[in-house]
C-alpha cells in the first residue's frame, strides 16, 4: 500500500496570505462537543423507548424477521421454533445492536477526549502571560542593541572584528523588530495562514540565535592582543545574552506548542506561545537528592523516591563514529580528578591517520576472548573482570591508563555504538533525536486505547545548580523488569491472567505500528502478585520507547528484539486480536496522527508510520474476513487459558513469535518445565 502524505506537508497551489490582524473564530472543540451530545442524545432516547416498552421492542424484532409483517400471536408467548435463516438473521440483528452499542462507547470516548483537550487549553491559558508583556520584553531588547553596537564601535580593536560583531548585532536587531511586530497577533484559524506565519517566526528566532551567538563568540575570542578590558568584554557578553538571545529550549519547543495550540483550536497570541515554549515543562531539582542508573547511552538521573520517582534521560541523538568517541571521552573525563588522567583517556582513544586506537585494539582482543563473551554486552564490573583476565591492556602497551578507567571508556563507547547500530536498522539518519520518539510512542498508545500500557513520558528542561539539560522524564512503572522478576518471584507456579495476555499482545501490535526495534523483555515492567508459591502476572508497562519511528518495517520474523505480527505476504499470524484494540485501530485518522505526533518533524518518518499502520490494519481485517477466518476478535473478558494455549503452545525461548510466548517459555524453562 502506498504511503499516505499528510495534509500538513502537501504543497498548497496558492498559499493564502495570513491575516495578521487579531482574529475571532468559533471554538472548534465546542462545535465537536455539540455534535457528540446530539448523537448521544439520539441513542439514549432509543434506549429509553426500548426500556419503557420491552414488548414493543420484541414485536419490532419479530416484524424484522417476518419481512415487515407484525406477528399475529402474543409476543410474550413462548417463541415458535425458528428456521436456520431466521436464526442467522436474528444473529445479524444482535451483532448490529452490539456494533451500535460499541459505536456509542467510542463516541463517548471521543467526547471525553475532547473535554480533556478543552481542559488542557483552559489550564494553559491561565499560565500564559499577556502578549503585551512579552512584547514589552522584546521591545526592551531592541532598544538595547543599538547601545551595544555603539559601545563596540568605541573599542580600540581590529576593525574587521568590530565590523563583523556590529553586522551580526544589526541582523539580530532586524529580526527582533520583525518578530516583535507579530507577537501580539492571534494565531490564524486556517492552516495555510498558520504555516506561513509560523515559518516566518521560526526563521526570525533561528537568525536571532545565530547572529547573537556569533557576536558573543567574537567577544569571547578576544585575547590580550585586543585593547579591551576583560570586565568590559564580560559585561557586554552578559548584556548581549540578556538583550537578544532566545535560548535553544524555547526555539526547540516553539513549533511543538504552536502546532498543539492550532489543533486544540486555541485563540492565543504568538507572544504567549513563545513565553510558553520557554517556561513549560521545567523541572528544577536544585538542592534535591538524585541518583544515577541504567545502561542507556547517557546515564539516567533518578528524581524523588517511592511511587513518585521519575527518571530523566538527557536528549540523545543517532551519532556517527567521531561523535561517539568524542562524547564517550567527555563523559568519562568529567568524572576524573586530575588533568593527567584526562590526558591519558585522550591518548587511549586517539587514532593516528588510518590506524586504529589502542581502545579499539583492546576491544578487538576482548571480542576474541572468553567463553562466548565476545559480544561485549557486559556491565562495567564484568567488562573489568574480562579486561583483567585477558591482559589486553598489557598487550597493547596501555599501562598508563588504569583498567577501571579503560573499562568505563570502552563501555561508554559500546553503548553509543549499539544505539547507532539499532538506529541504522531502524532507518534513522544521523542527528535524529530520540527523546521526541519516546513521547510520540506515548501519544500513539493513547490513540490506540492503551495509554496505561506505556509509561508516561514528556519532554522537559532539567535545571540543577544553575545548569540546564534538555531531555525527557519518565514516571515510575509498576512492577519489575524480566530479570528482576525472576529474583523477586521465582517461576514454577505462574498464573498468566487474561488481562496480562491482552496487554502484552497489544504492546506487540503497538511496536509493529511504531517500528519499535528495542523491545527486549527488560524494557517491559511486569505487574505481579505473590500468593505463597503462586505468582499471578497481572499486567505490563512498556518503558524506554525511544528506538522507534524510523523508515524501516519488519515484513516478518524478528529484527533486534522486535517481533512482527505479520508474515512476508502481509497476513496477520495470530489466531486472536483484542476487540477494543482493533476498534481503536480502525478509527485512527490522518488528522489525529498529525495533531498528536507534531514532535516527529520529518515527513518521511510520518509516511513510514502510516504505511506500517495500514499494513497492520489491512492484515488483521483480511484475517477476520477471509473464508474461513484465520483470526477472531476477543472481548476484554474473553482472554484466559484458551488464548494462552493458542498463542504459546509449543513455543520455546529460542523459537517464538510473540512477546507473550517468549516470556512464558522463558519462565517455564527457568523452572525446568517443558513448553506449553
Amino acid at each position: 500500500m502506498a504511503p499516505i502524505m499528510l495534509g500538513k506537508h502537501r504543497k498548497a497551489e496558492a498559499p493564502v496570505q495570513p491575516d495578521l490582524a487579531p482574529q475571532q473564530f468559533a471554538d472548534p472543540i465546542q462545535q465537536q462537543l455539540a455534535v457528540q451530545q446530539q448523537q448521544t442524545a439520539g441513542v439514549q432516547q432509543d434506549q429509553q423507548q426500548v426500556a419503557a416498552d420491552p414488548v414493543q421492542a420484541t414485536v419490532q424484532t419479530r416484524t424484522q424477521l417476518n419481512g415487515g409483517i407484525p406477528p399475529a400471536v402474543d409476543p410474550t408467548a413462548p417463541p415458535v421454533e425458528l428456521t436456520e435463516a431466521q436464526k442467522m438473521e436474528l444473529a445479524q440483528i444482535s451483532n448490529k445492536k452490539h456494533r451500535e452499542k460499541r459505536a456509542e462507547e467510542m463516541r463517548e470516548e471521543n467526547r471525553q477526549r475532547l473535554l480533556a483537550q478543552r481542559q488542557r487549553v483552559q489550564e494553559r491559558q491561565k499560565k500564559d502571560v499577556s502578549a503585551e508583556e512579552y512584547q514589552a520584553e522584546r521591545l526592551s531588547a531592541i532598544s538595547n542593541i543599538p547601545d551595544i553596537c555603539e559601545q563596540i564601535n568605541q573599542l580600540t580593536i581590529d576593525q574587521d572584528k568590530k565590523k563583523m560583531m556590529i553586522h551580526h548585532l544589526q541582523l539580530t536587531h532586524a529580526m527582533l523588530q520583525t518578530m516583535t511586530a507579530h507577537i501580539t497577533r492571534t494565531i490564524p484559524g486556517d492552516q495555510a495562514s498558520f504555516e506561513i506565519l509560523l515559518h516566518m517566526l521560526n526563521y526570525c528566532t533561528r537568525n536571532i540565535n545565530q547572529n547573537s551567538n556569533a557576536a558573543y563568540c567574537e567577544l569571547d575570542k578576544m585575547g590580550a592582543a585586543d585593547t579591551i578590558p576583560k570586565d568590559t568584554a564580560e559585561r557586554l557578553k552578559i548584556f548581549l545574552v540578556r538583550s537578544a538571545f532566545i535560548d535553544n529550549v524555547t526555539r526547540k519547543n516553539f513549533s511543538d506548542v504552536a502546532w498543539q495550540a492550532f489543533y486544540d483550536g486555541e485563540q492565543v497570541t504568538w507572544g504567549a506561545l513563545l513565553k510558553r515554549a520557554g517556561q513549560d515543562q521545567v523541572i528544577d531539582i536544585t538542592g534535591q537528592k538524585t541518583g544515577r542508573m541504567g545502561q542507556a547511552m547517557s546515564a539516567v538521573t533518578t528524581i524523588g523516591t517511592g511511587e513518585d520517582t521519575q527518571f530523566f534521560k538527557e536528549d540523545e541523538f543517532i551519532q556517527g563514529e567521531k561523535e561517539i568517541i568524542r562524547d564517550a571521552k567527555e563523559e568519562i573525563k568529567g568524572g576524573l580528578p586530575t588533568e593527567e588522567e584526562r590526558q591519558s583517556v585522550d591518548r587511549f582513544c586517539y587514532a593516528h591517520g588510518d590506524q586504529i586506537s589502542q581502545m579499539d585494539r583492546v576491544l578487538e582482543l576482548l571480542r576474541n576472548a572468553g567463553d562466548g563473551q565476545g559480544k561485549l554486552d557486559l556491565n562495567n564490573a564484568d567488562l573489568l573482570k574480562l579486561l583483567n583476565e585477558s591482559g589486553a591492556m598489557a598487550k597493547v602497551d596501555a599501562s598508563y591508563l588504569s583498567n577501571e578507567t579503560a573499562a568505563k571508556i570502552m563501555k561508554a563507547v559500546l553503548r553509543r555504538r549499539m544505539a547507532a547500530g539499532i538506529g541504522a536498522n531502524l532507518g534513522l539518519e544521523e542527528g535524529q533525536g530520540l527523546s521526541e520518539r519516546n513521547v510520540a510512542t506515548v501519544r500513539m498508545a493513547s490513540i490506540l486505547g492503551m495509554k496505561e500500557q506505556v509509561v508516561h513520558s514528556q519532554q522537559v528542561k532539567l535545571v540543577q545548580d544553575g545548569a540546564s539539560r534538555s531531555g525527557f522524564v519518565m514516571n515510575k512503572a509498576k512492577g519489575l523488569d524480566y530479570t528482576h522478576l525472576h529474583k523477586a518471584a521465582p517461576p514454577g507456579h505462574d498464573e498468566y491472567t487474561g488481562e496480562f495476555q491482552r496487554q502484552l499482545m497489544n504492546l506487540q501490535l503497538l511496536d509493529n505500528i511504531c517500528g519499535q526495534f528495542d523491545r527486549h523483555l527488560n524494557n517491559v515492567f511486569f505487574d505481579y502478585a505473590k500468593e505463597g508459591k503462586k505468582v499471578r502476572i497481572r499486567g505490563i508497562t512498556g518503558i524506554d520507547n525511544d528506538m522507534a519511528f524510523g523508515t524501516k518495517y519488519i515484513t516478518h520474523g524478528t529484527q533486534i528484539h522486535m517481533r512482527s505480527c505479520m508474515d512476508k505476504d502481509g497476513n496477520y499470524i495470530f489466531p486472536v486480536v483484542d476487540r477494543d484494540f482493533y476498534e481503536h485501530l480502525m478509527t485512527i485518522s490522518e488528522d489525529t496522527i498529525e495533531g498528536e505526533l507534531e514532535m516527529i518533524k520529518d515527513p518521511k518518518y510520518i509516511r513510514a508510520l502510516l504505511y506500517r499502520l495500514n499494513r497492520v490494519r489491512d492484515g488483521i481485517t483480511k484475517a477476520l474476513t477471509s473464508d474461513p477466518p484465520t483470526c477472531r476478535l476477543v472481548d476484554k473478558d474473553g482472554w484466559g487459558k484458551g488464548t494462552l494455549m493458542e498463542l504459546c503452545k509449543g513455543e520455546t525461548w529460542e523459537n517464538n513469535r510473540s512477546y507473550l510466548s517468549r516470556f512464558v517459555a522463558g519462565r517455564r524453562e527457568c523452572a525446568g518445565q517443558r513448553p506449553l
